[in-house]
């Protein structure tokens, strides 16, 4: 994830309302009904979207979504129980330890690579991209999985990104054509040897392919690891000048999912944004295209097991303001310039994560429990996207 445009106090907690004082939780709101009474311990927790002017906090597991104020009006067309079960199965399949003795593997490596002279020299601190770029072309060799390498030498620095295609069926669940295209994305190179950003979403990126390739789905699956999103999603800018729209149906975009904290005020927000004041959740940031689509998230992290907390919120997709630019900071950011449907699912990076872009962003610092849950939540509803209305 690249540089904020601003530099919030790390672990400030923006969790008050217009007067400054404490925000209280109003009644729980249904992702398609108003305020209702209370649930049981046994019942399962309410799910919703929020404004980002909207404050909010997120439980689930034994914790409880709360919206303060409005919801986004209207419902998603629901997902039938054969797409609900494929989410479950496909999520399922996630195996935990792998995830972090390949992040460990690859963070080795870049440890021992010769920085990327030019762009360590322009920004002033070492970045890196072979080894990331090896380990992923070696475990897609090994999974037997076409790919390709695309060069884009057009940029003021040269790109090489990635590409797997998972053709569809069309003859999934869903019926959906298969000329529709999802894509999954995530960014390779880093700065220092980023364990979180982000070589987690990599990894993810990488199980995801392992897992899908074997489902007959409707729509097909293109996955992308971007080159050089930290010097201004280069990578991602290139290929949508070079490829445009090309039948894309939404994009779901990884970067930094595995660091988490249950300690209060190890959450901060962007300016004019509230978030839970504990930093154990995944956000899922979306444009309005993406709003049918944040709302199937939810549902599903509350169906695939041991799926990680999921906060979804939605926001204007414009690139004009502080806060809204910040929003751009990745590589979903060419989808939502062209009114495509995208997902920025992040553990929010330097507002939450104190090693961010820091020599000390290391896998000991993660939360290997919490990014295999995220990364079920990842691979359950990529499966189900590709089958939904």
């Amino acid at each position: 994830m690249w540089w904020p445009t601003y530099a919030p106090p790390f672990r400030e907690s923006f969790a008050r309302d217009s007067m400054g004082g404490e925000m209280k939780p109003s009644q729980p709101l249904s992702v398609c009904s108003g305020p209702r009474s209370p649930r049981s311990p046994r019942q399962r927790p309410s799910r919703g979207l929020a404004r980002p002017d909207v404050g909010l906090s997120l439980f689930r597991c034994g914790l409880r979504l709360w919206i303060f104020g409005g919801i986004l009006c209207g419902c998603a067309p629901r997902l039938s129980p054969e797409m609900v079960e494929l989410a479950r199965d496909a999520g399922a399949q996630v195996e935990c330890a792998p995830l972090q003795e390949r992040i460990i593997s690859i963070v080795d490596a870049m440890a021992s690579e010769p920085e990327d002279g030019a762009v360590s020299m322009e920004w002033g601190i070492p970045h890196r991209r072979l080894a990331s770029k090896q380990a992923i072309l070696e475990a897609l060799s090994a999974l037997g999985v076409e790919h390709r390498v695309v060069s884009m030498p057009d940029r003021h620095v040269p790109v090489e990104n990635i590409v797997v295609e998972l053709p569809g069926t069309g003859a999934g669940p869903g019926g959906a054509p298969a000329s529709e295209v999802l894509q999954l994305t995530a960014h390779f190179d880093v700065w220092y040897t980023a364990a979180d950003d982000n070589t987690s979403g990599v990894v993810s990126a990488l199980e995801a392919i392992a897992i899908l390739r074997n489902l007959e789905l409707s729509r097909s699956i293109q996955v992308l690891f971007y080159d050089m999103e930290e010097t201004g999603i280069d990578g991602s800018l290139a290929w949508w000048d070079r490829y445009g729209n090309n039948q894309v149906h939404a994009v779901l975009n990884l970067d930094a999912i595995a660091y988490a904290s249950d300690k209060p005020g190890s959450q901060a927000a962007p300016p004019g944004f509230r978030l839970p004041s504990k930093g154990n959740f995944i956000l899922g940031l979306g444009n309005g295209a993406a709003r049918h689509h944040l709302r199937w998230m939810a549902e599903l992290s509350a169906e695939i097991p041991d799926s990680a907390a999921f906060l979804a919120v939605y926001g204007p997709a414009d690139n004009e303001h502080p806060a809204t630019n910040d929003f751009h900071r990745s590589d979903h950011s060419p989808a939502w310039s062209r009114g495509l449907p995208g997902i920025f699912m992040t553990d929010t990076a330097n507002l939450r994560n104190p090693h961010y872009h820091q020599p000390t962003d290391l896998p000991d610092t993660l939360d290997p429990a919490f990014h295999c849950g995220v990364t079920r939540l990842v691979v359950g509803s990529m499966a189900a996207y590709a089958e939904a209305p």
